[in-house]
């Protein structure tokens, strides 16, 4: 083989190796508080959510930050350390540019330690702040994204902030559920083209846990819906609560697990399948009855060649179809 034809397959390795490693990268970062992050990291593995621990939330500087789809910055059990105004600016522009945000707990409580990144978030302290058991309730802003109606959020022992949307700080706020201590406990929002959320969540604290199931399912709804894109504006994602719609696979490329998304209007009988760049049909991942709102299915492609593949999604006399690149 000439120089010039190992070069160029030496350049065509690297270059495939590169992307496999960009498809394998944890979607979310987490920004710790000391007792929250391994919880939640646990979470969102069983769903199939990778995500890296970056440590202290106060102690990060701001690397590697655009490796990453989602934020996660748990503000808790260290609540009363700020973050370098430096770090606070790099986590902004990262929102503005596509990226998207979930903060907790007393980080509102906390402004003064946050005045530039309070300025991406969805929601403001209230002024008062309350402790105990409490029921969060669907609001209208929150139907249609797959949330359920009501759930039982439980004491971590610890206080929280009562908190409530603030369209000034974060443009179209949206809130997704109101708790009966809380107030507005689960706001979206969004921030230049990236989207926003805050969570008014108890905690895990002093070997005391909030991971009910289902809390459990609310925690990786929050963070799908972060990871699922940027968004130009919170009624263009709910404005699919009208209509069918599949969603395009993430990641993409991928190697070997992807999950596939997609949203009904109503409960239908549906197929979901995988087809080859020929055609053929690979894998049926759902045949049956769904009910309505958003869901997402896993689709591991480990004994699969390499190549180009499409996921279709079929419903009564309606079909959409998305491309998935699969890298070994």
């Amino acid at each position: 083989m000439s120089f010039r034809k190992r070069l160029m397959t030496s350049c065509a390795f690297l270059i495939l190796f590169s992307v496999q490693v960009i498809a394998q990268q944890a979607e979310v970062l987490l920004l710790g508080d000391g007792s929250t992050e391994d919880s939640l990291a646990v979470v969102l593995a069983e769903k199939g959510i990778t995500a890296d621990k970056a440590g202290l939330y106060y102690t990060y500087t701001g690397e590697n930050l655009n490796r990453y789809k989602t934020v996660v910055l748990l503000n808790g059990a260290f609540y009363s350390n700020g973050i370098a105004d430096s770090v606070q600016t790099k986590l902004v522009n990262f929102v503005k540019s596509g990226g998207s945000l979930l903060v907790t707990e007393w980080i509102l409580w906390g402004s003064t330690k946050f005045p530039i990144l309070l300025n991406a978030i969805p929601a403001a302290y209230s002024g008062s702040w309350s402790s105990g058991t409490e029921k969060y309730r669907l609001q209208p802003d929150g139907a249609g994204l797959g949330f359920a109606d009501s759930l039982n959020m439980p004491s971590s022992g610890w206080s929280f902030s009562v908190t409530k949307a603030d369209t000034t700080a974060a443009e179209q706020a949206k809130v997704i559920y109101k708790g009966s201590r809380s107030g507005d406990a689960v706001v979206f929002g969004k921030a230049g083209q990236g989207r926003t959320a805050y969570w008014n969540m108890g905690g895990h604290y002093g070997g005391r846990t909030i991971w009910t199931p289902e809390i459990r399912n609310l925690s990786v709804k929050i963070v799908s819906w972060l990871i699922s894109g940027s968004v130009t504006s919170i009624q263009d994602q709910t404005q699919h609560t009208h209509t069918f719609q599949l969603f395009q696979n993430y990641p993409n490329p991928f190697n070997p697990e992807t999950r596939i998304s997609f949203f009904l209007p109503k409960a239908s009988p549906l197929t979901l399948e995988i087809f080859d760049i020929q055609g053929k049909l690979v894998e049926v991942l759902k045949n049956g009855v769904v009910s309505a709102g958003e869901h997402s299915i896993n689709w591991n492609a480990n004994s699969n060649p390499a190549g180009i593949y499409f996921a279709r999604l079929k419903t009564g006399n309606q079909s959409q179809t998305v491309k998935l690149v699969l890298l070994k």
